[in-house]
């Protein structure tokens, strides 16, 4: 065995400084405080004028998909390029090698940097989620994208692998024209109508908690296409599901509040919707979310002070569910109250309290775990009776399903993988 080079202990160390910012990003650090902290530094000094939902364009992500073929132009202009200028009669000497370096590039730099812009795009109160998963999207799709014309020669077997891998691209963006028509039709009617029980199952299996370990097990088999699927189909899901949020209102002066949200509302809202609720200069995002997953953000945006009223009154027409934790007892929180039950007829608002409260139609949480815990586990079950119109228990199919198409996912790549083989046999 030879010694191993300067360059590959760079490359593991860089790898492991990757992995090591990635866990602390993504878990409740002091490094991502910091970088909250950062990211919504300048959302309350001058908040943004509250404006309603716009039309999409003909397509949702549009940069993305101008960059895709940006880069499939690119592509095709590059490698045949190289090949006259080196006089090399087999493509696949100066094409495998470029091919190794974009993709090994993308793997170490493009990937890691990309991620972490989306980060700091996400930590941000009225971030654009176009932005974000363009920024997610990108190191997934558009390396191989550069990279395919390098496998263009005259054998059957290698056609047949770049068609099979155009295929995903083409679904790709014909969810993304589909998603961006349904929403435009949404948005004709002065108020959209609440998304049926069966859709509400849909994004509840898309946006499955436990996805994660499955999204980490498709990177770990370079399943970089599905995953891009994936990721387009929850973007479409999630900007349909924002049209009709779960409003969620409290003081800004409670202390505990992030708690609750991120132990009781959060997680007990994640399979209905998105949540959506409004951040000051008082409580800003970093503070209501420190205690929170990342997945668990939700929407959350500032309005000016003049017009916080007008938010609430537009938004809990639009709202699928309101939550209103009246803990902290004021005259906007029952403003909020009278408010929201006059205007959101379709489905009862739940008012959330600590337990020193007396009415029995309030739902109480203690500071303990097991109070929150039976908190989160009664909002569940009252969302899924008003949302699904079933039990909660309708929704613990999805472990297998995802499994299933994880197998599927792994068939695919291993069919990629004997066409491209096969053709340099």
């Amino acid at each position: 065995m030879g010694s191993i080079s300067i360059w590959h202990w760079l490359v593991v160390l860089g790898a492991a400084t990757v992995i090591i910012a990635g866990i602390r990003l993504v878990t409740r650090s002091r490094l991502r405080r910091r970088l909250h902290n950062i990211a919504d530094r300048s959302q309350y000094t001058s908040a943004r004028a509250f404006e309603s939902p716009r039309p999409p364009p003909l397509t949702l992500l549009p940069w993305f998909f101008f960059i895709a073929v940006l880069a499939m132009v690119c592509g095709a202009l590059v490698y045949p390029a190289l090949d006259v200028k080196f006089h090399t009669p087999d493509r696949f000497g100066i094409a495998d090698e470029l091919t190794r370096i974009v993709l090994l590039a993308n793997r170490l730099v493009i990937t890691p940097s990309f991620l972490f812009l989306a980060l700091l795009v996400h930590l941000r109160p009225n971030h654009s989620r176009a932005l974000k998963y363009s920024l997610v999207l990108f190191p997934l799709v558009v390396p191989d994208l550069v990279t395919l014309t390098a496998r263009f020669n005259n054998d059957t077997w290698l056609w047949l692998s770049v068609l099979i891998e155009l295929g995903p691209i083409v679904i790709l963006f014909a969810i993304s024209v589909g998603g961006a028509y349904w929403i435009r039709n949404l948005l004709r009617e002065q108020v959209p109508k609440n998304p049926t029980p069966q859709a509400t199952k849909i994004f509840a299996f898309i946006t499955w908690p436990s996805i994660g370990v499955l999204l980490v097990a498709s990177l770990v088999l370079s399943m970089w296409t599905p995953l891009a699927i994936y990721l387009v189909s929850r973007y479409v899901l999630i900007e349909r599901f924002s049209l009709n949020p779960i409003l969620y209102l409290r003081a800004f002066g409670y202390d505990n509040a992030q708690n609750v949200y991120a132990k009781v509302v959060a997680p007990a809202m994640l399979d209905f919707g998105v949540l959506s609720a409004l951040v000051h200069a008082r409580q800003k995002a970093s503070v209501l979310t420190s205690q929170a997953s990342l997945l668990h953000f939700g929407k959350l945006a500032t309005v000016p002070d003049a017009v916080w009223k007008q938010w609430v009154e537009y938004w809990s027409e639009r709202a699928s569910l309101v939550i209103v934790d009246a803990t902290a007892r004021t005259t906007n929180i029952d403003w909020e109250i009278e408010t929201t039950r006059r205007i959101h007829r379709q489905h009862p608002v739940l008012i959330l309290a600590s337990e020193c409260e007396n009415d029995l139609s309030v739902i109480t949480y203690g500071n303990s775990l097991p109070t929150m815990s039976h908190a989160r586990q009664v909002i569940a079950a009252k969302a899924a009776k008003a949302l699904l119109k079933e039990d909660i228990d309708v929704l613990k199919w999805r472990k297998k399903i995802w499994i299933s198409i994880l197998l599927l996912g792994s068939t695919y790549k291993a069919l990629i993988i004997f066409l491209v083989i096969n053709s340099r046999l």
